[in-house]
């Protein structure tokens, strides 16, 4: 009987719990009030029996503490088969043996939901594990199975839910939408997909991380799809993943976080802003995992590797990785970036892709291993990325929030994407032939007023060289943030009238910006500004210098040289 206390027990429990998603609450509690008795014995030829015996004369039950605990013995040792298999003599303890009395066993067996239901008694009390478990997973039909009977099994001898939370998923479907049918021939068996088929071509051998990946990839808290476009995809989106972390691998060769990191408080504005991303992608990820959002978690992994690191900070930094001395201010500080961002990208992936994640770990140089061990002191000789403790409050992750840097650059982004286009037409009118040919001018238009002059000094500020922690000679100047963002090799600054810039001139590319640079403003030399959107234009001409042997840009004063910056690095 299930009635009263066992019910209402069991209906009060589910307020206390996470469900994933959150429609599963009222699932659960719908079949839950809908039950108040349950038969947990069948009557069939096979299953777990119900260790009960039966007086041959009266019909009493013996079922005491000392028989059943015999039987369970017995079943311990041989398996459950033992009932069918052994006489009645032996499966009776023996101070029932010689009572008097004559006993049949019976021949019921455990209603499966009962005997599952049951399983958080054997599988966590039995082996000493804390109840309640952290989390039941199965699919979307078991409200009324095994989450049902679990519950209910739990809540009548008094130890309240057997979870802390109940994770439901959907079915697995073929790209088609039909069930997975061997009569159909659509079946996907897990381990071809992991080490392929009999002909390689047709059914390669992904490996287990593909897999992982396509299932994290999914929202299974549908009916998914699976076939061999979708494996190809999620086998694509891999190697990207591992393309983006090679590059930064290939970069941090020989670094030494004890001796070559950069303190935040000295790190250039670029960079800073880029560990602001990397903060932010750390909070979302976590907090994802936290709910189970797996799908969240491989979203932002994408966005964090695609549109953060290779689309926009590999490419601002690139000239600073390759040009800079290795020990130098400028690359250290980029350095500094890669190799946080490297520990942010694989503990994240860790959970979903292990393999590739140890891999990764496992080709970072010895002393950045090093570090990320020495966080975690009970590793011992455990060398692995799942021995380490993850980027938090002792690596300064929340310094690296910066709202005011964040709203600043995404006003720069804006800017960056309007020069983009007019270097793209430029390229396209065959006025330059790559972006490193060209000299960007960015134009502040209208009167000489406190607006103007703002706006021209925040843009200067982005121009003017700004060393890190060791002064660089005169001659010898830092890569601007202008010119690195952009990717050019040089950008000016100027003031000008707006019937001036749209005159233009041959050989020149001209745009008014359709950016708001409002945000730009915002430090404690311009509070509360504000910028006309149209208050920047764009003027893209080739460059008179000549391009540099090393880093080839057009910095060089005369043909076949090097530029002052190079020059002075070789030497």
């Amino acid at each position: 009987d299930l009635g009263g206390g066992p019910s209402e027990a069991a209906q009060a429990s589910l307020s206390e719990l996470q469900f994933v998603p959150a429609s599963g609450r009222a699932r659960l509690a719908s079949f839950q009030r809908s039950r108040d008795m349950w038969c947990i014995s069948r009557q069939r030829a096979w299953g777990v029996p119900i260790p009960v015996f039966y007086e041959e004369d009266t019909g009493e039950v013996l079922a005491t503490r000392e028989s059943m605990q015999h039987v369970a013995m017995l079943v311990e040792r041989h398996g459950t088969n033992v009932w069918w298999e052994l006489p009645v003599e032996e499966l009776l303890a023996p101070e029932y043996r010689s009572n008097g009395k004559a006993y049949v066993k019976g021949m019921d067996t455990l209603d499966v939901w009962f005997d599952s239901g049951s399983s958080w008694a054997a599988a966590l009390q039995v082996k000493g594990v804390q109840l309640p478990a952290d989390v039941y997973l199965e699919g979307s039909d078991q409200h009324r199975g095994w989450f049902q009977s679990s519950l209910q099994t739990s809540t009548a001898v008094g130890r309240g839910p057997p979870y802390k939370t109940v994770v439901t998923h959907g079915f697995v479907l073929d790209p088609n939408k039909q069930k997975m049918s061997k009569s159909l021939g659509n079946v996907v068996d897990p381990m071809v997909v992991i080490n392929g088929g009999k002909d390689k071509k047709k059914q390669p051998a992904y490996g287990a991380d593909v897999l992982r990946l396509w299932v994290a990839s999914s929202d299974y808290m549908r009916d998914v799809l699976i076939g061999p476009e979708l494996i190809a995809d999620s086998s694509l989106t891999l190697r990207n993943l591992r393309n983006c972390a090679r590059f930064m691998l290939g970069n941090l060769e020989g670094f030494d976080p004890q001796t070559d990191l950069v303190p935040y408080e000295e790190l250039p504005a670029t960079e800073r802003y880029m560990l602001h991303k990397a903060s932010n992608f750390l909070h979302e990820c976590n907090a994802a995992y936290e709910t189970f959002r797996l799908r969240n978690v491989v979203q932002a992994t994408l966005a964090f590797s695609r549109s953060d690191l290779s689309a926009f900070y590999f490419d601002v930094a690139k000239d600073r990785l390759y040009n800079e001395p290795v020990r130098g201010a400028d690359c250290r500080a980029a350095r500094t970036v890669l190799w946080h961002c490297l520990q942010a990208l694989t503990q994240v992936l860790a959970p979903i892709v292990p393999h590739t994640a140890e891999d990764i770990y496992q080709h970072m140089p010895q002393r950045c291993r090093e570090a990320m061990e020495s966080r975690n002191p009970e590793a011992g000789n455990h060398h692995s990325i799942f021995h380490t403790k993850p980027l938090g409050a002792v690596d300064g992750v929340e310094q690296w929030k910066d709202e005011d840097l964040l709203k600043r650059y995404e006003a720069l982004m804006t800017l960056r994407s309007e020069v983009n286009r007019v270097l793209e037409q430029a390229r396209s009118e065959k006025l330059i032939a790559s972006f490193l040919e060209a000299r960007v001018e960015l134009h502040v238009l209208g009167e000489s007023d406190s607006s103007t002059e703002r706006l021209y000094q925040a843009l200067k500020s982005l121009q003017a060289s700004q060393p890190i922690s060791t002064k660089r000679p005169e001659h010898c100047p830092s890569p601007s943030t202008l010119e690195d963002l952009f990717m050019v090799s040089r950008v000016d600054i100027r003031v000008s009238e707006m019937a001036l810039l749209a005159a233009g001139g041959v050989g020149e590319c001209v745009a008014n910006a359709k950016a708001d640079l409002s945000n730009l403003l915002l430090s404690n030399s311009f509070p509360h500004a504000s910028v006309d959107p149209w208050h920047v234009g764009i003027k893209v001409l080739p460059s008179r210098m000549e391009k540099c042997l090393r880093c080839w840009k057009r910095t060089a004063f005369q043909v076949e040289t090097l530029c002052t910056r190079c020059a002075s690095t070789v030497n």
